[in-house]
Protein backbone atom coordinates (compact mmCIF):
# COMPACT_ATOMS: atom_id res chain seq x y z
CA UNK A 1 0.00 0.00 0.00
CA UNK A 2 1.25 3.44 -0.86
CA UNK A 3 2.35 5.65 2.15
CA UNK A 4 -0.40 8.80 2.58
CA UNK A 5 2.21 12.38 2.50
CA UNK A 6 1.81 14.69 5.11
CA UNK A 7 0.93 18.06 4.13
CA UNK A 8 3.95 20.22 5.13
CA UNK A 9 5.14 23.92 4.95
CA UNK A 10 8.61 23.35 3.06
CA UNK A 11 9.40 27.27 2.66
CA UNK A 12 8.44 29.21 5.77
CA UNK A 13 6.51 32.55 5.63
CA UNK A 14 8.16 35.66 3.80
CA UNK A 15 6.70 39.05 3.74
CA UNK A 16 6.44 41.21 0.66
CA UNK A 17 5.53 44.33 -1.21
CA UNK A 18 4.55 46.05 1.99
CA UNK A 19 2.82 49.54 1.90
CA UNK A 20 1.45 51.32 5.19
CA UNK A 21 -2.03 49.47 4.34
CA UNK A 22 -1.36 46.22 2.98
CA UNK A 23 1.24 43.30 3.00
CA UNK A 24 1.93 40.12 1.09
CA UNK A 25 2.50 36.81 3.12
CA UNK A 26 3.67 33.73 0.94
CA UNK A 27 4.85 30.26 2.15
CA UNK A 28 5.34 27.13 0.53
CA UNK A 29 4.00 23.79 1.05
CA UNK A 30 4.65 19.92 -0.56
CA UNK A 31 1.10 19.58 -1.95
CA UNK A 32 -1.59 21.55 -3.32
CA UNK A 33 -3.93 23.23 -0.35
CA UNK A 34 -5.80 26.37 0.03
CA UNK A 35 -4.36 29.01 1.66
CA UNK A 36 -5.30 30.60 5.15
CA UNK A 37 -3.62 33.46 7.26
CA UNK A 38 -4.86 34.60 10.53
CA UNK A 39 -3.91 38.18 11.97
CA UNK A 40 -4.13 41.03 14.47
CA UNK A 41 -2.65 43.59 16.75
CA UNK A 42 -2.67 41.07 19.81
CA UNK A 43 -0.81 38.10 19.48
CA UNK A 44 -3.30 36.18 21.57
CA UNK A 45 -6.69 36.75 19.78
CA UNK A 46 -5.54 36.81 16.02
CA UNK A 47 -8.81 37.74 15.08
CA UNK A 48 -8.65 38.71 11.53
CA UNK A 49 -8.59 35.73 8.36
CA UNK A 50 -7.38 36.06 4.93
CA UNK A 51 -8.22 33.00 2.44
CA UNK A 52 -7.41 32.01 -1.18
CA UNK A 53 -9.45 29.58 -2.14
CA UNK A 54 -7.22 28.11 -4.81
CA UNK A 55 -5.27 25.14 -4.47
CA UNK A 56 -1.35 25.81 -4.56
CA UNK A 57 1.92 24.66 -3.09
CA UNK A 58 2.92 28.25 -3.47
CA UNK A 59 0.59 30.59 -1.89
CA UNK A 60 0.63 34.27 -1.66
CA UNK A 61 -2.18 35.98 0.36
CA UNK A 62 -2.90 39.70 0.48
CA UNK A 63 -3.42 41.16 4.10
CA UNK A 64 -5.70 44.74 3.52
CA UNK A 65 -7.11 46.97 5.63
CA UNK A 66 -4.00 47.50 7.99
CA UNK A 67 -2.98 50.51 9.70
CA UNK A 68 -0.01 52.15 9.13
CA UNK A 69 3.35 52.21 10.96
CA UNK A 70 1.65 48.91 13.34
CA UNK A 71 2.80 45.95 14.48
CA UNK A 72 0.42 42.71 13.44
CA UNK A 73 1.03 38.89 14.43
CA UNK A 74 0.30 36.22 11.97
CA UNK A 75 0.65 32.67 11.33
CA UNK A 76 -0.31 30.45 8.22
CA UNK A 77 -2.04 27.56 8.35
CA UNK A 78 -2.95 24.18 7.04
CA UNK A 79 -6.37 23.67 5.65
CA UNK A 80 -8.83 22.93 8.74
CA UNK A 81 -5.45 23.50 11.21
CA UNK A 82 -6.84 26.60 13.31
CA UNK A 83 -5.00 26.10 16.50
CA UNK A 84 -0.81 25.52 15.81
CA UNK A 85 1.83 27.39 13.51
CA UNK A 86 4.21 29.63 14.32
CA UNK A 87 3.54 33.34 15.38
CA UNK A 88 5.62 36.09 13.44
CA UNK A 89 4.85 39.58 13.50
CA UNK A 90 5.70 42.71 11.57
CA UNK A 91 5.30 46.34 11.52
CA UNK A 92 3.14 48.11 8.46
CA UNK A 93 5.23 51.11 6.44
CA UNK A 94 4.80 54.71 7.96
CA UNK A 95 2.46 57.14 6.25
CA UNK A 96 4.03 60.17 4.21
CA UNK A 97 4.77 62.44 7.12
CA UNK A 98 8.23 64.54 7.57
CA UNK A 99 7.83 63.65 11.15
CA UNK A 100 8.56 59.88 10.31
CA UNK A 101 11.87 57.94 11.83
CA UNK A 102 12.41 55.04 10.83
CA UNK A 103 15.17 52.70 9.67
CA UNK A 104 16.67 49.78 6.84
CA UNK A 105 18.91 47.45 6.32
CA UNK A 106 20.77 46.53 2.83
CA UNK A 107 22.28 43.30 2.08
CA UNK A 108 24.40 43.10 -0.73
CA UNK A 109 25.10 39.47 -2.82
CA UNK A 110 23.63 37.88 0.15
CA UNK A 111 23.68 34.32 -1.41
CA UNK A 112 26.57 32.91 -0.60
CA UNK A 113 26.33 30.55 2.41
CA UNK A 114 28.49 30.20 4.79
CA UNK A 115 30.38 31.89 8.07
CA UNK A 116 30.49 35.22 6.52
CA UNK A 117 26.83 35.20 5.96
CA UNK A 118 25.70 34.42 9.30
CA UNK A 119 27.69 36.95 11.04
CA UNK A 120 26.13 39.40 9.07
CA UNK A 121 23.25 38.20 9.75
CA UNK A 122 23.39 38.23 13.37
CA UNK A 123 25.17 41.10 13.68
CA UNK A 124 22.31 42.97 11.89
CA UNK A 125 19.81 41.31 14.15
CA UNK A 126 21.66 42.14 16.97
CA UNK A 127 22.33 45.70 16.22
CA UNK A 128 17.92 45.88 16.14
CA UNK A 129 17.18 43.99 18.96
CA UNK A 130 16.32 47.38 20.75
CA UNK A 131 15.30 48.91 17.62
CA UNK A 132 12.65 49.03 15.04
CA UNK A 133 13.60 47.61 11.69
CA UNK A 134 10.95 49.03 9.37
CA UNK A 135 12.33 46.62 6.50
CA UNK A 136 15.46 45.20 4.60
CA UNK A 137 16.85 45.14 0.62
CA UNK A 138 18.60 42.59 -1.29
CA UNK A 139 20.88 43.88 -4.04
CA UNK A 140 20.87 41.30 -5.94
CA UNK A 141 22.83 37.58 -6.49
CA UNK A 142 20.22 36.36 -4.27
CA UNK A 143 21.33 33.00 -4.31
CA UNK A 144 24.53 31.35 -5.82
CA UNK A 145 25.83 30.61 -8.18
CA UNK A 146 22.82 29.96 -10.89
CA UNK A 147 20.01 31.42 -9.01
CA UNK A 148 18.09 27.76 -8.73
CA UNK A 149 15.05 26.84 -6.78
CA UNK A 150 16.83 24.61 -4.30
CA UNK A 151 19.78 27.25 -4.11
CA UNK A 152 17.64 29.75 -3.19
CA UNK A 153 16.15 27.36 -0.83
CA UNK A 154 19.29 26.38 0.52
CA UNK A 155 21.47 29.62 0.54
CA UNK A 156 18.82 32.60 1.09
CA UNK A 157 15.53 31.03 2.66
CA UNK A 158 17.11 28.82 4.86
CA UNK A 159 19.64 31.37 6.74
CA UNK A 160 17.54 34.20 6.59
CA UNK A 161 13.94 32.53 7.91
CA UNK A 162 13.81 34.43 10.81
CA UNK A 163 14.41 38.35 8.77
CA UNK A 164 12.05 37.29 5.93
CA UNK A 165 9.38 35.88 8.62
CA UNK A 166 9.50 39.32 10.76
CA UNK A 167 10.62 41.91 8.38
CA UNK A 168 9.28 42.70 4.82
CA UNK A 169 11.98 42.64 2.19
CA UNK A 170 12.47 44.41 -2.01
CA UNK A 171 14.94 42.77 -4.04
CA UNK A 172 16.48 43.31 -6.75
CA UNK A 173 18.40 41.42 -9.75
CA UNK A 174 21.80 40.10 -9.63
CA UNK A 175 23.38 38.03 -12.55
CA UNK A 176 23.85 35.18 -10.95
CA UNK A 177 19.83 35.97 -10.13
CA UNK A 178 19.74 35.70 -13.75
CA UNK A 179 21.68 32.53 -14.50
CA UNK A 180 19.33 30.05 -16.16
CA UNK A 181 21.03 26.66 -16.07
CA UNK A 182 18.82 25.49 -18.89
CA UNK A 183 19.05 28.16 -21.51
CA UNK A 184 21.38 30.22 -20.42
CA UNK A 185 21.59 33.69 -18.74
CA UNK A 186 21.37 35.57 -22.23
CA UNK A 187 17.74 33.48 -22.43
CA UNK A 188 16.82 34.80 -19.12
CA UNK A 189 17.65 38.03 -19.45
CA UNK A 190 15.41 38.72 -22.00
CA UNK A 191 12.69 36.34 -21.52
CA UNK A 192 12.62 37.04 -17.63
CA UNK A 193 11.74 33.00 -17.55
CA UNK A 194 14.46 32.59 -14.02
CA UNK A 195 13.20 31.38 -10.85
CA UNK A 196 13.44 34.76 -9.00
CA UNK A 197 10.17 35.92 -10.77
CA UNK A 198 8.33 33.32 -9.42
CA UNK A 199 9.51 33.59 -5.86
CA UNK A 200 8.97 37.32 -5.05
CA UNK A 201 6.27 39.47 -5.19
CA UNK A 202 7.72 43.58 -6.18
CA UNK A 203 5.32 46.02 -6.04
CA UNK A 204 5.09 47.02 -10.22
CA UNK A 205 1.92 48.62 -9.90
CA UNK A 206 2.16 51.17 -7.72
CA UNK A 207 1.09 49.18 -4.35
CA UNK A 208 3.48 51.27 -2.48
CA UNK A 209 4.07 54.57 -4.37
CA UNK A 210 5.47 55.21 -7.24
CA UNK A 211 4.90 55.09 -10.59
CA UNK A 212 3.59 51.95 -11.80
CA UNK A 213 6.30 50.31 -13.88
CA UNK A 214 4.04 47.05 -14.72
CA UNK A 215 7.19 45.10 -14.72
CA UNK A 216 8.65 42.88 -11.78
CA UNK A 217 12.26 43.43 -12.49
CA UNK A 218 12.20 47.48 -11.41
CA UNK A 219 10.17 49.59 -9.69
CA UNK A 220 9.46 52.48 -7.22
CA UNK A 221 7.94 52.81 -3.45
CA UNK A 222 7.69 55.55 -0.61
CA UNK A 223 8.71 54.64 2.94
CA UNK A 224 7.35 57.57 4.99
CA UNK A 225 9.29 60.71 2.99
CA UNK A 226 11.80 58.48 1.16
CA UNK A 227 11.36 57.37 -2.21
CA UNK A 228 13.48 54.28 -3.02
CA UNK A 229 13.79 52.99 -6.45
CA UNK A 230 14.54 49.44 -7.64
CA UNK A 231 16.77 49.35 -11.37
CA UNK A 232 17.29 46.00 -12.56
CA UNK A 233 21.08 46.10 -14.36
CA UNK A 234 21.17 43.15 -15.59
CA UNK A 235 17.98 42.74 -18.14
CA UNK A 236 18.00 43.23 -21.43
CA UNK A 237 14.54 43.93 -23.62
CA UNK A 238 13.65 42.31 -26.52
CA UNK A 239 14.98 45.33 -28.60
CA UNK A 240 18.55 44.98 -27.19
CA UNK A 241 18.64 48.17 -24.52
CA UNK A 242 19.16 47.67 -20.70
CA UNK A 243 18.35 50.57 -18.05
CA UNK A 244 20.84 53.02 -19.12
CA UNK A 245 19.87 52.97 -22.77
CA UNK A 246 17.38 55.95 -23.80
CA UNK A 247 14.11 54.86 -25.23
CA UNK A 248 14.43 51.49 -23.03
CA UNK A 249 11.37 50.76 -21.76
CA UNK A 250 12.70 50.96 -18.17
CA UNK A 251 14.88 54.33 -19.01
CA UNK A 252 11.44 55.83 -19.71
CA UNK A 253 9.94 54.96 -16.70
CA UNK A 254 12.65 55.57 -14.69
CA UNK A 255 12.19 59.30 -16.07
CA UNK A 256 8.68 59.30 -15.61
CA UNK A 257 9.32 58.13 -12.25
CA UNK A 258 11.69 60.87 -11.68
CA UNK A 259 9.91 63.57 -12.50
CA UNK A 260 6.62 63.07 -11.02
CA UNK A 261 8.81 64.17 -7.71
CA UNK A 262 9.36 67.02 -8.96
CA UNK A 263 7.50 68.81 -5.44
CA UNK A 264 8.76 66.03 -3.65
CA UNK A 265 9.69 66.85 0.09
CA UNK A 266 12.25 64.23 1.13
CA UNK A 267 14.77 61.69 0.23
CA UNK A 268 15.39 59.50 -3.21
CA UNK A 269 17.13 56.66 -3.08
CA UNK A 270 18.04 54.20 -5.97
CA UNK A 271 19.24 50.59 -5.38
CA UNK A 272 20.59 48.24 -8.23
CA UNK A 273 23.18 45.43 -8.51
CA UNK A 274 25.67 46.76 -11.21
CA UNK A 275 27.22 49.95 -9.35
CA UNK A 276 28.92 52.84 -11.32
CA UNK A 277 32.16 52.98 -9.68
CA UNK A 278 34.59 50.26 -8.43
CA UNK A 279 37.66 48.94 -8.05
CA UNK A 280 36.95 45.80 -5.58
CA UNK A 281 36.14 42.43 -8.09
CA UNK A 282 34.88 44.47 -10.76
CA UNK A 283 36.79 47.25 -12.19
CA UNK A 284 34.41 50.05 -13.75
CA UNK A 285 37.25 51.39 -16.15
CA UNK A 286 36.39 48.87 -18.28
CA UNK A 287 33.22 46.49 -17.05
CA UNK A 288 30.75 47.79 -19.84
CA UNK A 289 27.35 47.86 -17.85
CA UNK A 290 29.16 49.71 -15.36
CA UNK A 291 30.26 52.27 -17.71
CA UNK A 292 27.07 52.67 -18.95
CA UNK A 293 25.77 53.12 -15.62
CA UNK A 294 28.18 55.54 -15.02
CA UNK A 295 28.32 57.12 -18.41
CA UNK A 296 23.81 57.52 -19.29
CA UNK A 297 22.12 56.95 -16.52
CA UNK A 298 23.89 59.57 -13.50
CA UNK A 299 23.27 62.28 -15.65
CA UNK A 300 19.72 61.41 -15.64
CA UNK A 301 20.07 60.70 -11.70
CA UNK A 302 21.10 63.80 -10.80
CA UNK A 303 19.75 66.03 -12.94
CA UNK A 304 16.38 64.80 -11.24
CA UNK A 305 17.62 64.73 -7.27
CA UNK A 306 18.68 61.54 -6.20
CA UNK A 307 20.29 61.56 -3.50
CA UNK A 308 22.16 58.09 -3.00
CA UNK A 309 22.36 55.22 -5.48
CA UNK A 310 23.71 52.20 -3.63
CA UNK A 311 25.14 48.72 -5.68
CA UNK A 312 26.65 45.19 -4.74
CA UNK A 313 28.08 42.74 -7.06
CA UNK A 314 31.90 43.73 -6.20
CA UNK A 315 32.77 42.06 -3.40
CA UNK A 316 33.51 44.66 -0.82
CA UNK A 317 32.81 48.17 0.34
CA UNK A 318 32.91 51.39 -1.01
CA UNK A 319 31.98 54.70 -0.36
CA UNK A 320 32.36 57.81 -1.99
CA UNK A 321 31.81 61.47 -1.02
CA UNK A 322 28.33 63.01 -2.25
CA UNK A 323 29.44 64.63 -5.59
CA UNK A 324 28.59 66.00 -8.74
CA UNK A 325 29.25 66.09 -12.32
CA UNK A 326 32.03 63.08 -12.45
CA UNK A 327 30.89 60.37 -14.72
CA UNK A 328 34.46 59.19 -16.16
CA UNK A 329 37.15 56.66 -14.70
CA UNK A 330 38.94 56.35 -11.43
CA UNK A 331 42.24 58.17 -12.79
CA UNK A 332 40.34 61.34 -14.23
CA UNK A 333 38.14 61.84 -10.66
CA UNK A 334 39.08 65.02 -8.64
CA UNK A 335 38.18 66.43 -5.22
CA UNK A 336 36.86 69.50 -7.14
CA UNK A 337 33.75 67.04 -8.20
CA UNK A 338 33.09 66.18 -3.95
CA UNK A 339 31.26 68.43 -1.72
CA UNK A 340 32.62 70.27 1.31
CA UNK A 341 32.50 67.76 4.18
CA UNK A 342 31.45 68.40 7.68
CA UNK A 343 31.74 66.35 10.92
CA UNK A 344 28.90 65.20 12.66
CA UNK A 345 28.63 62.94 16.15
CA UNK A 346 27.19 59.43 14.66
CA UNK A 347 26.31 57.02 17.61
CA UNK A 348 28.07 53.84 17.91
CA UNK A 349 30.56 55.56 15.17
CA UNK A 350 31.83 58.92 16.56
CA UNK A 351 32.49 61.55 14.27
CA UNK A 352 31.32 61.42 10.73
CA UNK A 353 31.15 63.24 7.51
CA UNK A 354 28.19 65.13 7.24
CA UNK A 355 27.32 66.69 3.52
CA UNK A 356 24.83 69.29 3.22
CA UNK A 357 22.78 69.01 0.29
CA UNK A 358 20.70 72.62 -0.90
CA UNK A 359 20.17 72.13 -4.54
CA UNK A 360 18.96 68.84 -6.31
CA UNK A 361 22.38 67.75 -7.71
CA UNK A 362 25.30 65.74 -5.77
CA UNK A 363 24.78 61.89 -5.66
CA UNK A 364 26.62 59.48 -2.86
CA UNK A 365 27.50 56.52 -3.93
CA UNK A 366 28.13 52.74 -2.14
CA UNK A 367 28.99 49.23 -2.87
CA UNK A 368 27.97 47.16 -0.91
CA UNK A 369 28.69 43.86 -2.25
CA UNK A 370 30.00 41.99 0.41
CA UNK A 371 27.13 40.33 2.82
CA UNK A 372 28.17 37.09 2.74
CA UNK A 373 30.93 36.75 1.38
CA UNK A 374 34.46 38.52 0.80
CA UNK A 375 37.56 37.81 -1.80
CA UNK A 376 41.19 38.05 -1.90
CA UNK A 377 40.77 39.58 -5.74
CA UNK A 378 41.12 42.94 -6.13
CA UNK A 379 41.94 45.28 -8.76
CA UNK A 380 45.87 46.59 -8.48
CA UNK A 381 44.55 50.42 -8.64
CA UNK A 382 42.38 49.70 -5.52
CA UNK A 383 40.77 51.56 -3.94
CA UNK A 384 39.06 53.85 -6.84
CA UNK A 385 40.04 57.37 -6.10
CA UNK A 386 36.37 58.79 -5.91
CA UNK A 387 35.83 56.51 -3.18
CA UNK A 388 36.26 58.06 0.76
CA UNK A 389 36.40 54.83 2.06
CA UNK A 390 37.18 51.21 1.02
CA UNK A 391 37.11 48.43 2.70
CA UNK A 392 37.87 44.97 0.81
CA UNK A 393 38.61 42.67 4.34
CA UNK A 394 35.23 42.62 5.91
CA UNK A 395 32.01 41.28 5.33
CA UNK A 396 29.37 43.57 6.35
CA UNK A 397 25.45 45.14 5.77
CA UNK A 398 24.70 48.73 5.13
CA UNK A 399 21.91 50.14 7.43
CA UNK A 400 19.77 53.56 6.88
CA UNK A 401 18.10 55.77 9.26
CA UNK A 402 15.82 58.78 8.53
CA UNK A 403 14.95 61.74 10.76
CA UNK A 404 13.17 64.21 9.40
CA UNK A 405 16.24 65.65 6.74
CA UNK A 406 18.83 63.79 7.77
CA UNK A 407 19.91 60.53 6.49
CA UNK A 408 22.33 58.38 8.32
CA UNK A 409 24.34 55.85 6.72
CA UNK A 410 26.20 52.87 8.53
CA UNK A 411 28.12 50.15 7.39
CA UNK A 412 28.10 47.18 9.95
CA UNK A 413 30.63 44.36 9.96
CA UNK A 414 30.15 41.01 10.61
CA UNK A 415 32.06 40.76 13.73
CA UNK A 416 29.33 43.78 15.10
CA UNK A 417 31.78 46.72 14.57
CA UNK A 418 30.67 49.62 12.94
CA UNK A 419 33.66 50.58 10.37
CA UNK A 420 32.10 53.21 8.43
CA UNK A 421 29.31 56.16 8.90
CA UNK A 422 28.11 59.26 6.83
CA UNK A 423 25.29 62.05 6.59
CA UNK A 424 23.48 63.57 4.38
CA UNK A 425 21.48 66.73 5.13
CA UNK A 426 18.97 67.81 2.60
CA UNK A 427 17.62 71.33 2.07
CA UNK A 428 13.52 69.79 1.14
CA UNK A 429 12.91 74.20 0.63
CA UNK A 430 14.88 73.58 -2.63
Amino acid sequence: MAQTLNNQITREPYLQAPSPSEITVRWRTNLMTRSTVFYGKDERNLNHRTDSLQYNTEHEVRLSGLEPDTRYYYRVVLPKDTLTGKIFSFYTLPQKRLSETYSFALFGDPGSPGEDQIKVRDAVMKYYADKKMDFWIQLGDNAYRHGTDQEFQNDFFTPFKEMLGHYPSFSTLGNHDYHDVDFGSKYAQTTKSNVYFKIFSLPARGEAGGVPSGNSSYYSMDVGHVHLISLDSYGIEKNGKMVFDPGSAQYEWLKQDLQALENHRGFIIVYTHFPPFSKGTHDSDSDSIMIGMRENLLPLLERYGVDLLIGGHSHAYERSPMMKGFYGKSAEFDTKYAFREYRKNVEGFGKADLYKKEGKEGIAYMVTGNSSATSASRYPDFPHRAMKYSNDRSSGAFIVEVQKNQLTMKWLTGNGIMEDAFVIEKDFRR
